[in-house]
């Protein structure tokens, strides 16, 4: 006995795929041909005697409708059994005409495995049927052609006819055994209904499905009453209407029935009338009823997770085992910027950077192929050829063999989680710089308030015409430009404490832009946006000032070669949590937005990292001393606002600096206390405590130059102990505040505890636990930052002696 032949037509690689392995699994023996077309179809049907065609309905250019009706037409392709595919339930017009087209049946997707299998079994054994009866047929007109030819055999031949007739119908009813028993194994059963009655009987089958003994195989209406919603029977006999209306080629539906033990399941049904009375009325109809509870939760189950796969923000890439692909959800459209159609088919490396070594990319597929899930980060790059960081899972999906068959991807955008991670890590950078810092400018100062203390001494000593005093006074400007270079310091690290007032920054910014623009080479356009509103901030004018000619004339250096576009604007905008956009670290509000644009070169990665570390340059000699940007950092951050930087290499650099604005209705201006006396001359007794001992000199030497009877310390605590035994004594006291056992603000609490009325002085050249507010929380009178100069103690020392 010849193999059986089978041709699957599909016009779906994947979809063939699978009927292939189905196929080859289950029928070992049998010849496969496949083809993705109609007309490819008819090819291999023409040059090949078919047993078995299987084909998809929905084809381009031919349908499978239209495929089975050429074959049905050309006579030796007419005898092929044709099972058609169609990817949803189909509709009564799709039915008939494929019935119509002479098809055998209709098989839905998505295909459960044991009922392909068992409708191609059963198509196989009718085809043999059929065979068997053709070969029966030929011999039997060939025996009544010899009939004819020789009467005298015409007995033998008709006991021979009697014979083969037996044979045949034996054959038939082990056809028909064979159909039921395929049935059995895909669960499904006969049924007969007396339509007079309303009595229908199922086959034994059917009657286990259903949970009733052998016995209980006939029910009535008030049966069906009960196990079938209304909703239900009514879908019955809609169905049963249409099709005995001649409207449908079968009754065929779907409905839920409940079993003997209350159990709810799914049911197709297909049937057609096969007796009539003498008015044609309907007498009794049969069919086969399948349950397809399990095929329903399958896609019920698939459709939940279609869904949430469509829904889910994360991307979902599936791919054939060669990794080209087959499917993306939405999220992949959203992240990539590449649409669906764009990237079926093709290999996921068109989404690859170049910014992986090949070494990588070698140990993720060792992993895969090895049928492990690989597990990393990946930068991608969209369609717009910018960059993404992206988490990722890959996972193999293998097949009941252990084979491979698919790669499904699970990916997250963490861009922005890496993006805040660095900016986080910058912040943490620059505080531990500004901590250093600090800590320097505080040592700093002491050595500078020692210098310039000596050196105003001295010059009190020397008459106008001695030659040292040259010499004494470019030591002077040497320490004040010390000292500016520490209040930069200072100023990065946000430790330097400066009067701030309400500013407008409009005027400010204009004022700056109006001195840049005649040293900005003409090669560079300059275009200004300021807002008329001003932006109220509270400031310091020069802090302002230095932010924009900074980023003003790093913005024109970069494009001073080549020219270029140089754009500043002054906006007001509300920062609120649901649209913080690029600011991290601002709190919501209202805040004045300055923005400094350029065309130039730009800034690479490793650079903009370090951008505002101080002394960080990458100017050429003389150009700039690296500390522009971090001043401007310290400015920023001493002000709550927030500084970030956006640049690509060779398409330019943009800077935008946010400060909070401020309430008109709630400035309060700070009144200056005047100095009636301009004489630096004093008297009093006056305490003085520093834990150094040059500073705690000096600081005597130059009260006793102003005339002032004077005690110095270096310990805070044996000071206490001196004031606690003649606390009346005193007119003043000037304490350090960085000391060991006690620090200044510490020994002014004990001091002013016992005489409240003791005018005290703070100073420090460096402190991060106190500032001029909190000193005069506690009645600290003033509040002084080291290296100061003689006149600046005069000046304080009168001021709060005047006012006691």
């Amino acid at each position: 006995m010849k193999p059986p032949v089978i041709l699957a037509v599909d016009d779906r690689d994947d979809n063939l795929y699978v009927l292939k392995q189905l196929i080859a699994d289950n029928f070992s023996k049998c010849i496969l041909f496949t083809a993705n077309s109609g007309k490819k179809g008819m090819e291999i049907a023409r040059e090949s005697n078919l047993d078995i065609v299987i084909t998809d309905v929905q084809m381009p250019g031919m349908s499978g409708i239209e495929f089975c009706r050429m074959l049905k037409s050309t006579p030796n392709t007419a005898d092929a059994i044709v099972l058609l595919l169609t990817a949803h339930k189909p509709k009564p017009e799709l039915v008939a005409e494929g019935l119509d087209a002479g098809a055998f049946d209709f098989i839905s997707k998505p295909v459960d495995n044991l009922e392909i299998i068992a409708r191609i079994n059963t198509a196989l054994r009718i085809k043999a049927a059929e065979i068997e009866l053709q070969n029966a047929r030929d011999r039997l007109e060939q025996k009544v052609r010899d009939r004819t030819a020789d009467l005298e055999a015409t007995n033998q031949q008709l006991e021979k006819e009697i014979d083969e007739k037996k044979r045949i119908e034996k054959t038939l009813r082990e056809t028909n055994q064979l159909m039921l028993t395929a049935m059995e194994g895909t669960d499904e059963g006969m049924w007969d209904a007396d339509l007079s009655s309303g009595l229908v009987t199922f086959d034994e089958n059917w009657t286990k499905v259903l949970g009733y003994d052998s016995a209980e195989r006939s029910f009535g209406r008030d049966w069906w009453s009960k196990h079938t919603s209304e909703e239900y029977l009514v879908k019955i006999f809609e169905a049963a209407r249409d099709y005995l209306a001649g409207n449908e080629k079968y009754l065929e539906t779907e409905y839920r029935i409940k079993t003997k033990q209350g159990e709810w399941i799914w049911v197709w049904a297909r049937g057609i009338c096969v007796a009539f009375d003498k008015e044609n009325n309907p007498l009794r109809m049969i069919g086969t009823q399948r349950d397809i509870t399990e095929k329903r939760k399958a896609e019920e189950a698939y459709q939940r997770l279609v869904k949430a796969i469509e829904q889910v923000e994360d991307v979902i890439i599936i791919t054939d085992a060669k990794a080209n692909i087959q499917y993306t959800n939405p999220s992949f459209e959203k992240v990539t910027g590449f649409k669906r159609d764009e990237v079926i088919g093709k290999n996921p490396r068109i989404l690859q950077s170049g910014a992986h070594e090949d070494s990588m990319y070698k140990h993720m597929w060792q992993t895969l192929e090895s049928g492990e899930t690989w597990n990393g980060k990946i930068i991608n790059k969209k369609k717009d050829h910018s960059f993404i960081n992206i988490e990722s899972t890959i996972t193999p999906i293998k097949n009941r063999q252990g084979e491979i068959n698919n790669y499904i991807a699970v990916q997250r955008d963490v861009t922005g989680h890496v993006k805040m991670e660095q900016q986080l890590r910058q912040a943490q950078k620059m505080e531990a710089i500004g901590t250093l810092a600090g800590g320097i400018a505080h040592d700093f100062n002491n050595l500078l308030f020692a210098i310039q203390g000596y050196n105003s001494l001295s010059l009190r000593l020397l008459n106008e015409s001695h030659p040292v005093r040259g010499h004494l006074q470019k030591l002077g400007q040497a320490a004040d430009r010390a000292k500016d270079l520490v209040a930069q310091i200072l100023t990065f690290s946000r430790q330097n404490e400066q009067k701030l007032k309400p500013i407008m920054m409009q005027p400010v910014v204009e004022e700056a832009m109006n001195l840049l623009r005649a040293t900005i080479p003409t090669t560079i356009e300059v275009q200004q946006s300021i807002s008329p509103n001003g932006a109220l901030i509270l400031g310091n004018v020069t802090h302002v000032h230095q932010i924009i000619i900074n980023l003003a004339t790093n913005a024109y250096q970069a494009m001073k070669e080549d020219g270029g576009l140089l754009s500043v604007s002054l906006n007001s905008i509300v920062v609120d949590p649901e649209s913080k956009n690029d600011y991290q670290k601002v709190a919501p509000g209202k805040y004045a937005e300055l923005i400094v644009s350029d065309t130039g070169h730009g800034i690479e990665q490793a650079t903009l990292d370090r951008i505002f570390e101080p002394y960080f340059s990458t100017k050429e000699q003389g150009e700039g001393t690296g500390m522009g940007l971090s001043i401007i950092h310290g400015i920023v951050s001493a002000y709550n606002g927030e500084i970030i930087v956006e640049s690509e290499k060779g398409k330019g650099t943009t800077f935008k600096v946010l400060i909070p604005e401020i309430d008109t209705s709630k400035v309060n201006e700070i009144q200056e206390i005047p100095i009636t006396d301009q004489k630096l001359q004093g008297s009093g007794n006056i305490l003085v405590v520093d834990d150094d001992d040059q500073i705690s000199e000096i600081l005597k030497d130059m009260l006793e130059e102003l005339g002032y009877q004077v005690e110095a310390y270096t310990c805070s605590e044996k000071l206490l102990q001196a004031f606690e035994q003649d606390s009346n004594h005193w007119d003043a006291l000037i304490t350090d505040m960085t000391m060991p056992k006690m620090t200044g603000a510490v020994l002014a609490s004990r001091i002013l505890a016992i005489n409240p009325n003791l005018p005290v002085v703070l100073c420090t050249g460096y402190n991060d636990t106190i500032d001029e507010n909190r000193a005069k929380e506690i009645g600290i009178r003033e509040f002084i930052m080291k290296p100061f100069s003689f006149n600046d103690l005069a000046i304080t020392m009168k001021r709060v002696l005047l006012n006691t």
